[in-house]
């Protein structure tokens, strides 16, 4: 079982507030990303820089990159991971350092690609410009590994994307995705997923190993339900109050794309 006190502390993860002087602070603000960052960081955010959000919050979202790092150190292979919406690319690059291997990470906003590449690039970690709904993007078998965080809920054709994810991975390659529970449609949110709706979603296409709960601990946020911060496995005491599921998945077998 693999617990929230378990995971550690992120890569490159500090509280700017309290390590970094106020002068140091107020230039990191006012360099030439950060207005942008800023007014952007509801629809996605750099969890390493403390004005794009609470602490428990960029911890919230470090917390699944984490997760993932530790599922992947059993399950991967040799070949290179795809990190699918990596926004700002801080995520792709936890995996990149951690796990030692090459990792792709893919976001249909070129802006937020080219923020990527310059903050966390390096020989171990890519980024690109693409369409998750477009198959073409990549090809066939191509990834050991794919990861997933608050994708298919923002996506119009959800099981497009998950038809296009068995076809980039290798066989047996692992799918590690996330949806929020529940959580109402928005400007941003197309779908609302309910734990059941996304077992089926993903069973369309894959073999589901585990499913986990995620909860932040912000107890402003209503969909966390007032629940401590925890990624834990999903059993029936949990699965209403969780403000995410996680699903650790491995293309069906026999499946040749």
């Amino acid at each position: 079982m693999i617990e929230m006190e378990n995971l550690g502390d992120s890569f490159r993860f500090t509280n700017e507030a309290k390590t970094l002087s106020g002068l140091k602070k107020l230039k990191l603000f006012f360099r030439k990303d950060s207005y942008w960052l800023f007014k952007s960081r509801f629809e996605r955010m750099d969890a390493n820089l403390f004005f794009c959000g609470p602490q428990k919050r960029r911890e919230f979202h470090n917390d699944r990159y984490l997760f993932a790092t530790k599922t992947l150190s059993d399950y991967r292979g040799s070949g290179p991971i795809l990190d699918v919406a990596c926004g700002l690319g801080y995520g792709t690059r936890i995996l990149a350092d951690t796990l030692k291997t090459s990792v792709v990470g893919a976001d249909i906003n070129k802006d937020a690609i080219a923020y990527a590449a310059r903050a966390y690039g390096n020989k171990y970690c890519s980024f690109k410009t693409g369409d998750v709904l477009n198959e073409t993007i990549f090809e066939s078998e191509a990834f050991d590994a794919i990861i997933s965080f608050e994708t298919i809920e923002h996506l119009s054709e959800p099981l497009v994307f998950l038809e296009n994810a068995s076809r980039w991975l290798k066989k047996n390659g692992t799918l590690i995705i996330s949806t929020p529970n529940n959580w109402e449609c928005s400007r941003y949110h197309r779908f609302r997923y309910t734990y059941d709706l996304f077992i089926n979603h993903i069973g369309k296409h894959f073999s589901i190993n585990k499913i986990y709960v995620q909860n932040s601990g912000s107890m402003k946020i209503k969909y966390n339900c007032r629940q401590h911060r925890r990624l834990v496995p999903a059993d029936a005491g949990n699965i209403e109050s969780a403000e995410i599921f996680i699903a650790v998945s491995n293309k069906n077998s026999g499946r040749s794309d």
